[in-house]
């Protein structure tokens, strides 16, 4: 069987290779065809050591337990998984190729991309001065540097680049640094890892106070110290190479847990007690007033002890919220130091933050992270966002997305619309996407609708450029040896080996064509990523800080938002006070009990200054410590309007969005067998009566899309990935991603 499958292949590879030539001779575009006979001759070689090596892939699925019991079956019958892979990709590129040759599909060719040149220009990176999305991979060997898998340069710099306190260059600094060629553009990443030895022969207690990626303490003064040293000897030598174009990673997956029973959670030094104590005294003036709250006696502020992991108990209580507010006001100021310590050496370099987006959008927020402090911070809007679907090692209850959605989509978009709304006019970069993997989800059998549906929906969301999680295999197809030999230790990278994209030759191909089609359109994905956030949730980090389920709540009324076909967007103190008010028409606060003084007064501000307001009845009550507030909210020279429910909010919203003529002039209507709306839709007009609008059918059972006019009728509708007619109405599998032109 093996052998007919192979036999099989390589006849479909060499009718492939004959059509493109025939396509070349007539001027079409045939780099979507080259790709699929590159990934093709690819697995079929990874297929062949998969055939031989089963007892090494055994190990591999053991180690991901959804996988456990079937291990050995899964692993024998791999190679003929991949093969059969491949027979169904090439089938489909000659399918579509034929097409291409007899005029049926009309394609738009991909436009190259000088990744010797890739930079920064407003909310895009841009090569030859129009905007790329670029898709990588988080790590892969160097043969893979190529059109398909990306060429993006990495460089890393930790404390090991120097081998003393006088900042002498160690071998990694030579090497990695002084001496390395730089051709492609890309990005430094500063890696925490345990501080070298000559660091912790002069200070042992560089641990104390560590997390899982950053294993020292961030508030201890010789690590600062250590850190300024390292800047001014290896800064002025990166400075200008193309590997920075893309900027500097200052933290891999920062994070500071300080509660009882949450992941990652440890201990702080007497260096963060002493900022605590500074931090509390600059915060309630005196020591009776702290007493007060804190229901304590201690006689000074020097004299304050909190103790971490603090107890679960403590969060919505005074203790709780000073401790994880000031957790938050360290590790920005932490991240300050290392921005400005950069940017003292190279003045045109670009910063910005591996951030687990989860960090927001979930409930628990004793981390340290503040994400609207951080993206501001940053010059480019850095996080490692993941789509999955079913978790299998928690969660057992039922999750929202469960028999209503394909998958859980709300960490990429709430979290991406969020960054926006702080940063409009800043890239993203995911330097280290979950969307075909991850520490809670991969599926072996996963098909290429998944994969562009999720790479789709993220860079609408504003991504510009990924990195993929992980290509692990050697050139012949053998498991990359730096992950370890399979019998070795387990550690992450070697765990996430089974049922990654290296096993799956359809949707290593969908990732590279899916980033061809973005980039044929990126001029309309660029319009479609920079549209409007009319509406604005307001996002109180208070409220986050002292409730357990805000971000639920806050969620609850974004997702039936969501799908209107306009941006939804989010409000802040600082977004109020900072920015234009006119970039939204009005803002929503629902269940948002607890606020600060400086939170309520930009409110009322933005009320004063002409604003609109939807208003709860529960929210804006209490301040940060549960204390009542004795006034509310005024009209002013705006709109205040009380009212409950999120569906009579939404209802609301959008009748004030209709009255401006603010919602698109084309939209569409669907039906579907979830009874909610399931179609996630972006439209940009493109002068003469024409739009290109984007669905996603994020829905789990069929959507029957039929789209509407508000003035005039809709005259043609074009797929444009293929050139093909489409009619007013057609129908969307679940996962299924389409751009159109409409025509009126």
């Amino acid at each position: 069987m093996a052998s007919e499958s192979v036999e099989n292949a390589e006849k479909k590879i060499s009718k492939l290779n004959s059509l493109i030539i025939e396509a070349k001779s007539k001027g079409l575009d045939v780099q979507r065809e080259e790709l699929a006979v590159w990934m093709s001759k690819t697995f079929l070689g990874y297929a062949a050591w998969d055939e031989k090596n089963i007892e090494p892939n055994v190990y591999q699925f053991r180690a991901w337990p959804a996988y456990k019991k079937d291990a050995e079956k899964m692993a024998a019958e791999l190679a003929e998984f991949e093969r059969d892979e491949v027979n169904k990709m090439l089938d489909t590129a000659i399918e579509e190729l034929q097409g291409v040759i007899s005029g049926k599909y009309v394609r738009r060719p991909v436009p190259s991309i000088d990744w010797e040149s890739i930079k920064v220009k407003g909310n895009q990176f841009v090569s030859g001065n129009r905007p790329v999305y670029i898709n990588d991979y988080f790590t892969k060997p160097d043969f893979m540097v190529n059109e398909y898998c990306g060429k993006v340069d990495r460089v890393s710099l930790a404390l090991p680049s120097i081998k003393n306190e006088n900042g002498d260059l160690s071998y990694m600094g030579v090497e990695k640094i002084a001496k390395y060629p730089s051709k492609y553009s890309g990005y430094v990443l500063l890696w925490h890892g345990v501080a070298p030895k000559w660091a912790l022969d002069i200070d042992p207690d560089l641990g104390i106070g560590s997390r899982y990626f950053t294993k020292y303490d961030i508030d201890n003064p010789n690590i600062r110290r250590f850190w300024e040293t390292t800047f001014k000897s290896t800064i002025p030598l990166m400075k200008g190479k193309a590997y920075t174009d893309m900027g500097y990673i200052l933290s891999n997956e920062p994070h500071w847990f300080s509660m009882q029973k949450t992941w990652a959670t440890g201990v702080i030094s007497k260096y963060t007690m002493e900022k605590f104590r500074v931090w509390l005294k600059n915060k309630h003036g005196n020591i009776a007033h702290l007493n007060k709250l804190w229901n304590t006696s201690f006689s000074s502020f020097d004299e304050v002890e909190f103790q971490v992991p603090f107890a679960v108990n403590l969060k919505g209580k005074p203790a709780g919220y000073d401790w994880m507010s000031f957790n938050m006001d360290r590790v920005t100021e932490w991240f300050k130091f290392l921005d400005s310590g950069i940017k003292k050496y190279d003045s045109d370099a670009k910063t910005h933050l591996k951030i687990m987006p989860h960090l927001f959008s979930d409930d628990k927020i004793d981390h340290g992270i503040d994400m609207e402090a951080l993206t501001k911070l940053s010059d480019i809007i850095g996080n490692d966002a993941k789509i999955v679907k079913k978790q299998w090692n928690h969660r057992k209850e039922k999750e929202y997305w469960e028999g209503v959605y394909s998958f859980d989509w709300k960490e990429v978009t709430m979290t991406y619309d969020f960054c926006r709304s702080v940063s409009p006019n800043k890239p993203n970069v995911n330097s280290e996407s979950h969307y075909l993997s991850s520490s809670q989800y991969r599926n072996l059998y996963m098909t290429p609708d998944f994969v562009r549906s999720a790479y789709w929906l993220a860079t609408l969301h504003g991504m510009n450029v990924n990195y993929t999680w992980f290509w692990a295999r050697e050139k012949d197809g053998a498991i990359r040896k730096d992950l370890m030999n399979y019998r070795g230790p387990d550690n992450a990278m070697n765990n996430a080996y089974a049922a990654s994209v290296v096993q799956q030759p359809r949707v290593a191909n969908e990732v590279a064509k899916t980033m061809m089609d973005l980039n044929a359109f990126s001029s309309e994905i660029a319009a479609m990523q920079s549209l409007k956030q009319p509406i604005r949730l307001f996002y109180s980090k208070t409220s986050v800080i002292n409730k357990w389920f805000h971000m639920q709540n806050l969620f609850d009324l974004y997702r039936k938002m969501y799908f209107n076909g306009v941006p939804l967007g989010f409000a802040t103190e600082d977004i109020i006070n900072s920015q234009k008010n006119n970039l939204w028409e009005l803002i929503v606060v629902s269940k948002t009990e607890f606020v600060t003084d400086a939170e309520f007064n930009s409110i009322q501000k933005y009320l004063d200054n002409g604003g609109t307001v939807i208003i709860d009845s529960v929210s804006l009550k209490k301040n940060e410590y549960g204390q009542p507030r004795n006034i509310s909210l005024n009209a002013s020279k705006g709109k205040l309007i009380p009212m409950d429910g999120i569906g009579k909010i939404t209802n609301e919203a959008f009748r004030i969005l209709e009255q401006k003529k603010l919602t698109p002039d084309v939209f569409i209507v669907e039906k579907n067998g979830i009874n909610t709306k399931g179609c996630m839709w972006r439209v940009v007009p493109t002068g003469n009566n024409k739009y290109v609008m984007s669905i996603i059918n994020l829905g789990c059972t069929d959507a029957t899309v039929t789209l509407k006019s508000k003035k005039g009728n809709i005259k043609n509708v074009v797929n444009l990935i293929n050139g093909t007619s489409l009619g007013q109405q057609f129908t969307l599998t679940p996962e299924k991603t389409i751009l159109i032109e409409i025509q009126k």
